[in-house]
Formats: C-alpha cells, sequence, structure tokens
C-alpha cells in the first residue's frame, strides 16, 4: 500500500500499519498518512542510502509516528520516533534482543527470531 507524503509525492514501505482511530486516512489506492511504515534494507549501497536518509526524511515529512529500518546486512532493526517534526532513534535493537515498543503497548519483537527467518529466505 502506497502512502502520500504530500501531494504528488508517495512512498511504498514494505510494511504499513495504521491504528484504527486513524482508519480515515485509508483509501482504495493510496493511505493518507501511518503511524508506521517498515523498510527492510537491500544491500545496493544506493538502497541502503535511501532507506536510511530519504525515507526518513520522507516519512517524517509525511507525520508517521514510526519508522523502522530493519538491516540484515547489520542485524539491526533501529527504531525512529517521531519528535516535532524530525525522526528521534528510540532504540537500535540487535540480535538477541527482544524489545518492547511503545507505538502498540505490550507488542515487542525478537529480533533473533526475525533475522533467523530472513537469513532463511533463498536469494
Amino acid at each position: 500500500m502506497r502512502v502520500r507524503i504530500r501531494p504528488r509525492k508517495l512512498r511504498l514501505p514494505d510494511v504499513l500499519f495504521l491504528h484504527k482511530d486513524h482508519f480515515h486516512a485509508r483509501h482504495n489506492r493510496v493511505w493518507d498518512g501511518a503511524d508506521l511504515a517498515i523498510e527492510v534494507v537491500s544491500d545496493d549501497s544506493k538502497d541502503r542510502k535511501r532507506d536510511y536518509e530519504e525515507k526518513l526524511a520522507d516519512y517524517a515529512e509525511g507525520k508517521v509516528a514510526e519508522y523502522w529500518i530493519v538491516d540484515p546486512q547489520r542485524q539491526v532493526v533501529v527504531v525512529h520516533r517521531l519528535d516535532g517534526d524530525r525522526y528521534a532513534i528510540h532504540g537500535e535493537f540487535a540480535r538477541g534482543a527482544a524489545s518492547d515498543l511503545a507505538l502498540l503497548p505490550g507488542f515487542g519483537i525478537d529480533v533473533s527470531a526475525l533475522f533467523a527467518v530472513i537469513d532463511d529466505i533463498p536469494e
């Protein structure tokens, strides 16, 4: 699903979440906002730069509350939380860590299990 950043600027995150309180932003082809966008970083240096820099700026501009970068190469999940009009790093969670994330109270991820699944996906 695509999310509108501004008129004529869209992003297509790997995973997108919208809380039920914000369902008014859902539309058939494009959402007018999101609470969480997740990108899985590719090994290509252009893709890495885009996910870590360009998309970070775009999702902040679009007021996406959290932006997660899942980085298989570094084996980390970087969680950015919107603070005003910019992101602040909430945490960088490495293999072996289970994290409790504030966007969804009680929700956590087992980073080791996440990367074990990613490691098992054939190229």
